[in-house]
């Protein structure tokens, strides 16, 4: 009956039947429970070992075992705080009930591993006496089963607060935390960053308005203020983490920019700027947060550089740009040949084919002899030496250079750019021509009146003339006579 009956009232009905059974069949034993008649809230009692003497209890229901890692955190942490929880153990007994000195350690099979660990490097003494608390009462399976089945883990908000507290209530560092929890520094100011993201967002990961990697993004600036508008900003819509990073560091400058690759990070910082980095994600160097810092070591950089090349070549102006300038509408100039005189040019004929020579002669050979290298090298260096082609005085009067910075963080050096103001040299001034008096005109044969003289140029060249073209194969423009007439650029029309 009870069968059905639990079957036709569902689960949660038959869940209430077996605790109720489970409680029935505790009350019917003649044992003391936990909380004994003489008002004692734990079972069995305290005694001490030698560590020698513990070994693990085969009823332990862990049978994987703990990880390196685990093991590892646990004895820094008696190391530097000693057990806080006694292991459970009971005595070894032979056949006959008689106890062999040894101690099965039901619950804390971690803590004996890590003190263990702690004696073999010498740390400890191998007999160091250990606390334990020999229970006989409960059964070993039930309680390895209730130590490890029965814990719930810290919140991991509360952890990073615990940490933050740590670190600035009592003054401790990253490096002295992590030697106490047997963790990294790295691992250490991850919970330091998380801890100190504003309270309210905290809350909200606390009851699950978070995600935990919406909170590290967060977390990448430690700007409160910042972290609550942006929240307010994307609160109803649920926004990816790489959007809250984005909108942390939107006034920042990445250190991937080709202006921090300019500049490099470590004059940034000697200026005095803060570096933000992102401990959760592969941030690439980081985060610059003062942007106005970084453009202004860029132009102090760039216009120390743009004047030592005015200064070495000579040119008239000079400009930085961080930015290519197109459509700037300059001119340019561009170096010419030099012609190296006959002995110059005799000399490096014979370096050359001495040159040659030597390669045919060595080239089969993987070592050479330090002093066919050395006259190797010195021959390279004395033909690199000539300059094959440079730019004409006049030109470096008046053009200028520009340095710009490219996209991969190298400067960009522009040389020979001409300004519009300067684009034509100044011919030199022909005295003026005497004038004749005028000429009375005459009438041809056909009718058509000329001029015995003709208007002249200032260096005395007459002009020609252009009239528009009749031809049907010439250009529109020119049959219509729209604006000036179709002519080559140097051609001035004039009409008596």
């Amino acid at each position: 009956m009870s069968v059905s009956s639990s079957t036709t009232q569902g689960p949660a009905a038959a869940q209430g039947t077996a605790s109720k059974a489970v409680i029935a069949q505790a009350s019917l034993r003649t044992e003391p429970s936990i909380l004994t008649e003489t008002g004692q809230v734990f079972t069995g009692t305290e005694r001490v070992y030698p560590l020698n003497k513990l070994k693990r209890d085969p009823d332990n229901v862990r049978k994987a075992g703990h990880s390196e890692a685990v093991i590892e955190r646990r004895a820094a942490s008696i190391l530097a705080k000693g057990l806080i929880q006694l292991p459970v153990v009971r005595p070894e007994r032979r056949a006959d009930g008689s106890e062999t000195g040894y101690a099965l350690v039901t619950a804390g099979e971690g803590r004996r591993l890590a003190l263990r660990l702690l004696a073999k490097r010498r740390l400890i003494p191998k007999t160091a006496p250990v606390r334990c608390l020999v229970d006989e009462r409960n059964l070993a399976t039930e309680v390895s089963l209730e130590e490890n089945y029965a814990r719930e883990p810290l919140h991991p908000a509360d952890e990073f607060e615990a940490f933050r507290t740590l670190a600035e209530g009592e003054g401790l560092g990253a490096e002295t935390i992590a030697a106490r929890f047997g963790v990294t520094p790295a691992v250490v100011r991850e919970r330091l960053r998380l801890g100190a993201v504003h309270p309210d967002l905290i809350q909200r990961y606390r009851d699950g308005a978070l995600t935990l990697d919406q909170l590290t993004a967060f977390a990448v600036s430690e700007d409160r203020e910042r972290q609550l508008q942006v929240w307010e900003l994307f609160a109803d819509a649920k926004p990816h983490p790489t959007t809250i990073r984005r909108a942390m560091t939107e006034k920042t400058v990445q250190a991937t920019d080709r202006r921090v690759m300019f500049v490099g990070i470590e004059a940034y910082v000697a200026a005095g700027g803060h570096v933000i980095r992102d401990l959760f994600t592969e941030d690439h160097g980081g985060y610059l947060s003062d942007p106005a810092l970084v453009d202004r070591l860029v132009v102090e950089k760039l216009t120390a550089m743009v004047e030592r090349f005015q200064a070495a070549e000579g040119w008239k102006w000079s400009q930085i740009h961080l930015d290519y300038p197109h459509g700037h509408g300059l001119a340019r100039v561009w170096p010419k040949p030099v012609v190296l005189g006959q002995d110059r040019l005799a000399e490096r004929e014979a370096l050359t084919q001495e040159y040659e020579a030597l390669g045919e002669t060595w080239g089969a050979v993987e070592d050479l002899p330090a002093e066919v290298e050395a006259r190797l090298s010195a021959i390279e260096a004395d033909l690199a030496q000539d300059v094959v082609e440079a730019y004409d005085p006049d030109d470096l009067a008046r053009a200028g250079v520009w340095i710009v910075l490219g996209y991969d963080g190298q400067p960009r050096v522009e040389r020979g750019l001409v300004r519009p103001r300067t684009c034509f040299r100044l011919r030199p001034t022909r005295p003026a021509p005497t004038r004749k008096p005028p000429e009375t005109a005459t009438a041809t044969a056909a009718g058509r009146v000329t001029r015995s003289r003709r208007l002249k140029r200032p260096g005395g060249e007459p002009w020609r003339r252009c009239r528009p073209s009749s031809s049907p194969t010439s250009p529109p423009i020119a049959r219509r006579g729209f604006g000036w007439p179709y002519r080559t650029i140097p051609t001035l029309p004039w009409w008596p």
